[in-house]
């Protein structure tokens, strides 16, 4: 898993669909949890999958310095 977002965001005690809400407020709309675990897992390589990935880290790492958007 890249990132190991899934594994970060249980550690701040959150959960997937906190992420995305997340994504969604910064335009990117993920359809299902699904689809959102498939591209943390790698399962999914598309052009969006990838950037729901980048933009996932770019949101985790927020809440983990206490910045959350």
């Amino acid at each position: 898993m890249l990132y190991n977002i899934k594994a970060r965001i249980i550690t701040l005690g959150k959960r997937l669909v906190d992420l995305i809400t997340e994504l969604e407020k910064r335009g990117i709309i993920v359809s299902a949890p699904p689809h959102l675990s498939n591209a943390l897992n790698g399962k999914d390589t598309t052009p969006k999958a990838l950037e729901i990935v980048r933009v996932s880290n770019e949101i985790v790492t927020e809440w983990e310095k206490g910045t959350e958007g």
